[in-house]
């Protein structure tokens, strides 16, 4: 798992305290759709692991949905906009957690507040600086956002972070002041697919 290994994993068992189970992963995500790039990355994740590990993705949307060892937990989310969908998400995402206790969480962004593995996918504050947000809407959604984030990549129990490009790791060590482990895995193309 490139700089995060099975010994991470606290191996709990299940619920039912049978310790010979697959340790559980949960993956928060927003939508689970191999057709867009957070979902896409999630979706090769989930496939590469189920044989390891009883996989629970928690998520707003659904587009692939069938894989032995892996539970689709429906998040709601209202979508009425781009701030009502996280943060709406969030707070399902969190119900959701807790009536599913995994062994490890990863967060694909700003997704939840208890994963012990973030996954970046961008910065919006570096973002806002470079290309400065068109329009009141973007901006709003810029200065309400951004501290939240900075609050998501300085949560205590993160303890990896996963950065597609070493930018995006530079960016949210800088504006945001994570310090812990990171691994670098840039998007990959499946060129049997592609």
């Amino acid at each position: 798992m490139n700089g995060f290994s099975e010994t991470h994993i606290k191996s709990a068992g299940d619920s039912g305290g049978n310790p010979k189970s697959l340790p559980r992963i949960a993956f928060v995500i927003h939508d689970y759709d191999p057709n867009l790039g957070q979902g896409r990355y999630c979706v090769e994740l989930a496939q590469r692991l189920h044989d390891r590990f009883t996989i629970d993705i928690h998520a707003a949307s659904f587009l692939a949905s069938e894989m032995p060892n892996a539970r689709f937990l429906r998040v709601p989310a209202w979508r009425r906009g781009a701030f009502s969908t996280v943060f709406s998400f969030i707070a399902g995402a969190q119900r959701s957690l807790r009536q599913h206790p995994p062994d490890l969480i990863h967060a694909q962004g700003l997704s939840s507040w208890s994963a012990d593995v973030l996954t970046g996918h961008m910065c919006v504050s570096a973002r806002t600086r470079k290309l400065p947000a068109p329009g009141w809407r973007a901006g709003m959604f810029t200065r309400l956002v951004t501290p939240f984030e900075r609050a998501f990549y300085r949560q205590r129990r993160a303890r990896h972070l996963i950065a597609i490009s070493r930018v995006l790791k530079a960016e949210i060590a800088e504006d945001y002041g994570w310090q812990r482990p990171v691994s670098v895995i840039y998007h990959g193309t499946d060129t049997d697919k592609f």
